[in-house]
């Protein structure tokens, strides 16, 4: 059995204003759903933090690990613990800023806080909100 992560926080109850069973739904749908998501899974959050805790040298990698190390280093950042996503040149003179990283078990709570937070405003106002402040959860 692995040690616990220092930088992984486990999944708590959801906290929310809606019950459980909506909760349950939301995982329900997030797990079937066909359409293609920017999602991270646990494991590939963690071999990112790593490359970046590691990011000293190359090491002994194959051309392809670098280019994987280069992509990560220049694509993802911690800041306080937390991983975030740096936007593309592209992206950025769009207007696009860095983005925390939302991993699955985060994905309700987020949508329902940053609901809250602007005032039970409606679904595209909060859509649009969550779709800028994070990457992985459109």
């Amino acid at each position: 059995m692995s040690s616990p992560d220092p930088l992984y926080e486990a999944p708590s109850p959801s906290g929310g204003p809606f019950d459980s069973n909506l909760c349950i739904a939301f995982e329900e749908h997030i797990t079937k759903s066909e359409t293609p998501c920017l999602r991270l899974t646990l494991d590939r959050w963690r071999e990112i933090r790593q490359t970046i805790l590691n990011s000293d040298s190359l090491g002994n990698l194959d051309k392809q690990g670098k280019r994987r190390k280069w992509t990560v280093l220049n694509g993802y950042f911690l800041k306080n613990r937390t991983l975030f996503k740096r936007p593309t040149v592209a992206q950025k003179q769009a207007g696009m800023v860095d983005q925390q990283v939302i991993l699955d078990h985060e994905l309700y709570d987020t949508i329902v806080t940053t609901h809250s937070r602007l005032l039970h405003a409606g679904k595209n106002k909060t859509y649009d909100a969550v779709n800028n402040q994070y990457y992985g959860i459109a």
